[in-house]
């Protein structure tokens, strides 16, 4: 039974091990992105909000190098057969750390996609569609892991606009690219994730 049980953690803290490695590669991807092409966009017309979000990516990048220690040494443990750390008060600390962090960024992505949002607004329309442009080219190297991500934490809804607005410029401008973000959408989404999105976007160049 012992042999069975930490061998289903071994598992378990496996693959959360290689999620977590996922989020981290989402998290400085999007901050990078935002650091080098979204910033500079707007750090004339929104120069405060540029510095508060700047120092939020410092605080963030600080957390996440800790968790990832963290991480590391609660799989670590669980490899070696420590049936008894998942039930001890240092993993019950670990998770809620790591939850606390999660949720945070969640708060965070969301607040920081309004406020930009609302930036972008402020530029003509020709810069934000080219501001939106850049940042998925320069996300483009990492799309196919960090879109399944992506995709799965929005509501059905937010992510229709935000395919929306991908098509916008890609389908314009860059077709072939166009084609490749749609062979993602079908591979991050099941069948009837896709037929909803189709209902709420035309996905046709």
């Amino acid at each position: 039974m012992s042999h069975g049980y930490a061998g289903a953690m071994k598992s378990a803290a496996t693959d959360a091990d290689s999620r977590f490695k996922s989020l981290g590669v989402v998290l400085r991807s999007h901050s990078t992105m935002e650091q080098e092409v979204l910033f500079p966009a707007l750090k004339a017309s929104a120069p405060k909000l540029v510095s508060k979000y700047q120092l939020d990516h410092e605080r963030d990048e600080a957390t996440l190098a800790s968790l990832e220690s963290d991480v590391k040494s609660a799989v670590t443990r669980i490899g070696r057969g420590d049936v008894k750390y998942p039930r001890s008060e240092d993993f019950k600390d670990f998770v809620s750390k790591l939850r606390s962090f999660v949720v945070g960024q969640r708060v965070h992505m969301n607040n920081e996609d309004l406020d930009l949002a609302g930036a972008l607004a402020s530029l003509s329309t020709e810069a934000e569609a080219e501001v939106f442009a850049k940042v998925y080219l320069h996300l483009e190297p990492s799309n196919a892991a960090i879109m399944p991500v992506l995709l799965d934490v929005l509501s059905r809804q937010d992510r229709a606009q935000y395919v929306f607005n991908v098509k916008s410029v890609l389908g314009v401008k860059y077709p072939q690219k166009w084609s490749a973000f749609q062979t993602i959408l079908t591979s991050s989404l099941v069948a009837e994730e896709m037929d909803d999105l189709k209902f709420r976007v035309d996905l046709t160049a």
